[in-house]
């Protein structure tokens, strides 16, 4: 099997996504690599292309990166996002309400019910927790949570009235707002979580060193590079760097206290098919 990559974290514009790997594909034959895929790919199962020993180039959410892929994928750094929430390689949810709804604070949200896009998402479950559970003492945090599949698909909910609130990463909200401002008609920001690292590049945990080096400073580039601006603005991208070892582990801290608040008493999960709606 030759070699894949994807950018599958983010509705950003199709066109930017592909130039941005354009630059880094050129890249990387710059730096003598030529183990890469000419495009991206649309991957349907993201955890089965994630574990694929062909892996160039993805992008994953943390909780899994320091979970169900530790062994499978090894980092090549954190971009940094322009986003309202962002700082540097840093980033944090939003907690959203419908714009009628009587909430103005965090503390107004705990017990009500959130629309959830996964129980295994750092943005959209650990960090709704991690913003509600100081507030309530880790008791009646959320109440019958609904699983919605997607960040886009949890703001629907909302608007729909089958949920109360939601945790949405920050990016995804900010590249609503602008390329699909109908997606946060009718709803607002009530609150934000504390932050956390963001979403990591990652490579197959077979890839050699000199793979990941040459793609580190691939990135590094584009990230500078002025004749690229517009590829970072349609991206929201704005830098790179390479955390320690063993930056996400809090994440797999965070996830086992989320947890912890579904087994509070009252609390009933409830799952409904992905919305495929606008």
């Amino acid at each position: 099997m030759t070699a894949v990559a994807s950018l599958p974290m983010y509705a950003a514009p199709l066109w930017a996504r592909t130039a941005f790997w354009d630059e880094v594909r050129r890249g990387l034959d710059e730096r003598g690599i030529s183990d890469r895929p000419e495009s991206l790919d649309e991957p349907r199962d993201l955890l089965a292309h994630w574990r694929l020993s062909e892996l160039a180039f993805s992008q994953t959410c943390g909780l899994p990166f320091s979970t169900a892929l530790h062994n499978e994928v090894a980092l090549v750094g954190v971009p940094h996002y322009s986003a309202p929430g962002c700082e540097g390689p840093l980033y944090r949810s939003v907690l959203v309400v419908r714009d009628e709804d009587a909430a103005r604070k965090l503390a107004d949200l705990p017990g009500r019910r959130a629309a959830v896009n996964s129980f295994d998402s750092h943005s959209g479950f650990s960090q709704l927790v991690a913003a509600l559970r100081p507030l309530t003492g880790g008791r009646n945090v959320v109440a019958d949570p609904v699983v919605s599949g997607a960040h886009l698909a949890s703001l629907a909910l909302i608007r729909s009235g089958a949920a109360d609130f939601a945790a949405i990463d920050c990016v995804t909200w900010a590249l609503a707002a602008r390329d699909d401002p109908g997606a946060i008609r009718g709803l607002r920001i009530v609150g934000r979580s504390p932050p956390s690292l963001g979403l990591p590049f990652v490579t197959s945990a077979h890839r050699r060193p000199e793979f990941i080096h040459a793609l580190r400073e691939t990135l590094a580039h584009v990230m500078r590079g002025p004749l690229l601006a517009r590829i970072r603005d349609a991206l929201m991208l704005a830098g790179f760097s390479v955390p320690p070892s063993g930056a996400y582990r809090n994440h797999a801290d965070a996830a086992e206290v989320a947890r912890g608040a579904l087994e509070a008493p009252g609390c009933r999960k409830e799952s409904i098919p992905a919305y495929r709606g606008a």
